[in-house]
Order: C-alpha cells, then sequence, then structure tokens
C-alpha cells in the first residue's frame, strides 16, 4: 500500500493553493467543499478563481511563491504549470511536515486527492495511488450509482440519535447489533422511501422500547 487512506478535518484550518488556473480552481472547490479556510498565491490570477474569491472567500495573494510563505498552513497544494516552483513549494512543505500536493506529480506528493463520493456525512474515496487517475474517477461513477443520496440522510439521523442510544444501550456488542438492525432494517426502508419524518418516530419508538424494559 503505496499510500494510507485517511480523513483529515480541514473545516476553519489554513490551506494554502499556490497557482490559479483551471487546474487549481478545481482544488479549491474541493478544499471549499470541506470548509477550509484558503489562501491563493499566484503572479496571475485566471478568471474562474478569481470569480471564486467571494464564494469560496479567498485570500488572494498576486506574488511569486517563497518559501517564507508557508507559515501556519494545515495543507499545501501545488498547481502550477511550473515545474520550479512546484518542486520549492514541496521542498518548502517538507521541511515543515506540512502535507503537499503536487497536481500531476506523484513523485513530489506526500498526499494525493481521491475520487470523491459525497454522501454527507457518507464520503468515500477511491484512489489509484496516482497510477491511473482516470481510473479512479471511472470506479467512482460506478460505486456512485450503488450509494443513493438517501445513505447520508440515514447517517444524519443516526448521528442525530447516537448519544441517546449510548446511554441507553451500555453494552458495546448489544448498541453495535442495535444499529446493524436499524441500518438495515424498517428505519432504512422508511429513509429510502423519502419518509424521513416516519423513520425518524421509528427509530424514537425502537429507543422507547429500549427505555421502558429496563424499567
Amino acid at each position: 500500500m503505496e499510500y494510507f487512506p485517511l480523513f483529515i478535518k480541514l473545516k476553519n484550518q489554513r490551506c494554502l493553493v499556490v497557482g490559479a488556473g483551471e487546474v487549481a480552481a478545481r482544488k479549491i472547490d474541493l478544499l471549499s467543499r470541506a470548509h477550509a479556510n484558503i489562501t491563493v498565491i499566484a503572479q496571475k490570477i485566471d478568471n474562474t478563481v478569481g470569480n471564486m474569491k467571494t464564494t469560496h472567500r479567498l485570500h488572494i495573494v498576486e506574488k511569486i511563491f517563497e518559501a517564507s510563505d508557508l507559515v501556519e498552513f494545515k495543507l499545501v497544494v501545488s498547481a502550477t504549470n511550473d515545474p520550479l516552483t512546484n518542486k520549492l513549494v514541496a521542498n518548502a512543505a517538507n521541511k515543515l511536515n506540512i502535507p503537499v500536493n503536487v497536481v500531476d506529480n506523484p513523485d513530489l506528493c506526500s498526499f494525493i486527492f481521491p475520487a470523491i463520493i459525497d454522501r454527507s456525512p457518507v464520503i468515500a474515496a477511491i484512489s489509484s495511488g496516482g497510477a491511473s487517475p482516470v481510473l479512479a474517477r471511472l470506479l467512482r461513477a460506478k460505486i456512485e450509482s450503488l450509494i443513493p443520496a438517501a445513505y447520508g440522510r440515514l447517517a444524519q439521523l443516526a448521528e442525530k440519535y447516537r448519544p441517546q442510544v449510548k446511554q441507553s444501550i451500555l453494552n458495546p456488542s448489544h448498541r453495535r447489533i442495535f444499529w446493524e438492525n436499524t441500518l438495515q432494517g424498517p428505519v432504512a426502508e422508511l429513509i429510502f422511501a423519502n419518509r424521513d419524518e416516519e423513520a425518524e418516530q421509528q427509530l424514537k419508538n425502537a429507543l422507547t422500547h429500549l427505555t421502558d424494559n429496563k424499567t
């Protein structure tokens, strides 16, 4: 396994994107979806990135990248078409132990962007380890068709009642069985049928039944 799969929390964290072309715009959009606080450094700002300034709350600095620019960033992406700049960014980030991605250059990356299936809060990620990003995207398309958007709503419901279930079922093994039955049973079926309120009531009834059995 060349890369260890890992999910990192970037909400309100400072992330740097070096470059401001179409490729950089795609990375900015991904980081923005994770609610990162994004700074862009580039000599020239393309229209696409310029238009993102307000919608994505970007801090844009029009200048040549220097190693001293790396101050308190959680993550760095280099998306320029200049090999020397990309290498400078990678070397500077590595010296400071900041995760760095250089687009289309796996040898300079300490992390890579996977192909993402977003069913928030459920996230699935597919990677070819940089060997074939196109193949990863094709696999993503196949798997997306197998994971309906309803799984995200089901996960949100589980998250909402997780503390209550933990309080009601103290035994971890019994709690796991409860969730397995819930996420594969009538509650899940109601969510998939877009009957979310009924699904929540069904889950409440199950918890009430557990409480009644305790008394």
